[in-house]
């Protein structure tokens, strides 16, 4: 018996065949970026610790996740220089005076880094001259009493990790001034505090093409106000005719740029794979 002709059958099969053939073929699979923050597969396949002098077990600083550190109240900069030696992460060492200052970019010049991954300025330690969510890792190599914790909180990256203290840092005046800051989301490990970030209430993620079932091509994102200032301290690859469109969520901008998939951090710019 002859089987009837059924046009959606057929329908369904051309359509297969031409995405089976379209872009994403062999010859033009979309590659994971070979940036120099991110190695190979998966962005967060490889958890391997640095080891940061003096740091404790539990501050969970991966070597080859890239983004922005701040080290605040720099001293002489062996912090800033160690952790650009060891991780992926580009570094802005912030001094309380100029002659800490100096001292810093002799030691980072002095390790070849300064003014490539490295930097440092003299600022507030009181307000950071830093936007809001801007360091995926932000340091001390020992708390100092002017750094305000408030602002600290301010500045940690949604996704990122805060380690306060260190050297002569006396735990009891670190956990004073934490409870006089009103900061609740902190563990002690010896005269260290680790805050970890917290996504802002008010953020809406991108996830497709339009991001709701309506398909208008509106956010409802809150968070973004003025006063504005430059929040991005790294733009993206050359993009081309064709490129996919950026899709967000979690904090980080994930887009194809040509034949590689990139993924930027939401809040500063940097590519971390």
């Amino acid at each position: 018996m002859k089987t009837p002709f059924n046009r959606f059958e057929a329908l369904c099969g051309i359509v297969l065949l031409l995405f089976a053939s379209g872009p994403c073929m062999a010859e033009d699979k979309p590659s994971v970026s070979n940036n120099p923050n991110k190695t190979a597969g998966d962005a967060f396949a490889n958890n391997a610790l640095a080891k940061i002098s003096g740091f404790p077990t539990q501050a969970t600083v991966f070597a080859n996740r890239g983004g922005l550190c701040l080290d605040l109240g720099c001293g002489s900069g062996a912090l800033a220089a160690e952790i650009v030696q060891k991780t992926k992460y580009t570094v802005f060492a912030l001094a309380k005076d100029d002659a800490d200052c100096d001292q810093t970019r002799q030691t980072l010049d002095n390790a070849g880094i300064y003014g490539t991954r490295a930097t440092s300025m003299t600022g507030s330690l009181q307000k950071l001259p830093f936007p809001n969510g801007y360091g995926n890792l932000i340091v001390t190599g020992e708390y100092l009493a002017s750094l305000d914790l408030k602002e600290v909180f301010r500045v940690l990256n949604p996704n990122g990790i805060a380690v306060i203290g260190g050297g002569k840092t006396d735990s009891g005046k670190l956990k004073d001034a934490i409870a006089a800051a009103g900061l609740k989301d902190f563990k002690i490990e010896g005269n260290y505090a680790i805050f970890y970030g917290k996504m802002p209430e008010g953020v809406d993620d991108w996830t497709h093409l339009t991001p709701r079932p309506d398909n208008i091509a509106t956010s409802r994102e809150s968070v973004v106000r003025p006063p504005f200032r430059t929040q991005w301290f790294q733009t993206d690859p050359a993009r081309r005719a064709g490129d996919a469109h950026e899709t967000i969520g979690q904090g980080r901008v994930v887009y194809r740029c040509g034949g590689t998939i990139y993924a930027s951090d939401a809040f500063n710019g940097a590519i971390l794979w």
